[in-house]
């Protein structure tokens, strides 16, 4: 040994070199992360454009009228509309408003507002008090 290389005793000193810098033991980086080599990265945690919007007035009433149209002209077999109904709805809504609506969004959209008319009626014949028409 010249005097110049500490002694490999299995020591750490209080100091320790990386590049230029001398980090104290208690200072010093983590290491970097290892690379991910032959895996796919995660796709980003962004929403698509589209998923979600604010539903105005304006909005819930056509959408409403699209609907209602749809299930007069027999696109509604069951519960929902079918794939041709949820089709022109989205195109219309899409013509009268430049909002592109998904299949999701119009089934959402549908199950939101039978759930709110469900309730508006059940309180429509709880009523009570102001709106009886009392014959004297």
């Amino acid at each position: 040994m010249d005097g110049s290389d500490a002694p490999d005793d299995g020591h750490i000193p209080d100091e320790v070199v990386f590049g230029h810098h001398i980090f104290s033991n208690s200072e010093r980086p983590a290491p970097a992360p290892a690379p991910r080599v032959g895996l796919p990265r995660p796709p980003p945690a962004v929403t698509p454009p589209g998923d979600q919007m604010e539903w105005t007035g304006s909005n819930v009433t056509i959408a409403c009228e699209l609907m209602a149209e749809q299930v007069r002209k027999g696109n509604h077999p069951n519960t929902h509309l079918n794939c041709v109904g949820y089709t022109e709805v989205s195109d219309r809504f899409l013509q009268l408003t430049g909002i592109k609506l998904s299949k999701t969004q119009i089934k959402n959209k549908w199950d939101k507002l039978k759930n709110d008319f469900t309730a508006w009626q059940k309180l429509k014949r709880r009523q009570t008090g102001n709106s009886r028409v009392w014959k004297v």
